[in-house]
C-alpha cells in the first residue's frame, strides 16, 4: 500500500508500528554500537510535520546496513529519502531506504 505516514503521526503509533515516510535527510551519521560493536546508519529525517530519528543496523540476525552500503550509496544532508521501518520508542528501526534520484518540488514555488 503507498500510505504514507506524516512524521507528526509516528509518535502516536504504538511500538511496532508500521511506519512508510518521505522525508529530508537532516543529518547522517555512520556509527558502530557501543554494546554489540555491529554498525549502524543514523538519520534524523524531516517534512513539514515534524522530525524523528530512523536507524539502519546490523543486528545478530541481518547484516541490514551493510548490506545496503554494498549496493547503495549513503544518503546524505538535503537527500529525499522514503524509508519504511517498525516504530520502538522515539526511534524507527529502518527496514528499506531508498533515495529519491528524481528532483521532486514539494511547494509550488520550487517548481522554477
Amino acid at each position: 500500500k503507498n500510505n504514507f505516514t506524516p512524521v507528526l503521526e509516528i509518535q502516536s503509533l504504538e511500538d511496532g508500528g508500521f511506519v512508510k515516510v518521505v522525508g529530508v535527510v537532516e543529518e547522517s551519521r555512520k556509527a558502530k554500537s557501543k554494546k554489540s560493536g555491529l554498525p549502524y546508519l543514523s538519520l534524523d529525517i524531516s517534512d513539514e510535520t515534524g522530525k524523528f530519528t530512523g536507524l539502519l543496523m546490523d543486528n545478530q540476525k541481518e547484516a541490514k546496513f551493510t548490506k545496503y552500503m554494498e549496493t547503495k550509496p549513503l544518503p546524505k544532508e538535503d537527500d529525499v529519502i522514503i524509508l519504511t521501518g517498525r516504530k520502538n520508542g522515539n526511534i524507527v528501526f529502518v527496514e528499506k531506504l531508498e533515495i529519491m534520484t528524481e528532483r521532486i518540488a514539494l511547494k509550488m514555488k520550487d517548481l522554477k
